[in-house]
């Protein structure tokens, strides 16, 4: 019976033990999203995708594809503009369950593009997205990114990029 007393301390010490991990986990996962927004920022393609698995899926607008037609659409989106986009990415949410863990994120864009009018058009894009992360040997990576909503402006007023582009 007198271990009895010595059980919920060594519960405690256990829990307090665990928790520097799951904080370290959480810088971790952070520390990913800004890698992630100075790697668009500087255009590299490298950069990015090494930030998500082999595997992994982007879906916007009900849209999914895969690692590597994301990689063909920003090498053609990053030739078309020629200064350097602004990025913010913002982790507003993190469960980490294990090796895998659910992410909530903001993500701002701000970039010029030049206008079939020959001038320039800075164009903005705020999103928000869930995002399922997997811990690698590599440390996180970036599995699945659903992009539940997203806001675009063209110098200041509302554009909708898929109208842009001939689509619905």
């Amino acid at each position: 019976m007198r271990f009895r007393p010595l059980l919920p301390a060594a519960v405690a010490c256990i829990c307090m033990a665990a928790m520097p991990a799951l904080a370290n986990d959480k810088q971790d996962i952070e520390a990913l999203y800004t890698k992630l927004a100075k790697a668009v920022m500087a255009k590299d393609i490298k950069g990015i995708t090494s930030t998500g698995t082999a595997d992994m899926t982007y879906t916007e607008q009900g849209r999914t594809i895969t690692a590597q037609q994301a990689t063909a659409q920003m090498s053609a989106q990053f030739a078309a503009i020629k200064t350097a986009p602004k990025v913010k990415m913002t982790v507003l949410s993190c469960d980490v369950k294990g090796k895998e863990a659910k992410v909530g994120a903001k993500h701002y864009t701000e970039l010029s593009v030049p206008g079939q009018d020959g001038k320039a058009h800075v164009i903005t894009v705020t999103s928000k997205s869930k995002d399922l992360l997997v811990k690698t040997p590599k440390g996180w990576l970036m599995k699945t990114v659903v992009v539940e909503s997203s806001q675009y402006t063209m110098d200041g007023k509302p554009f909708n990029p898929m109208q842009a582009a001939g689509g619905k």
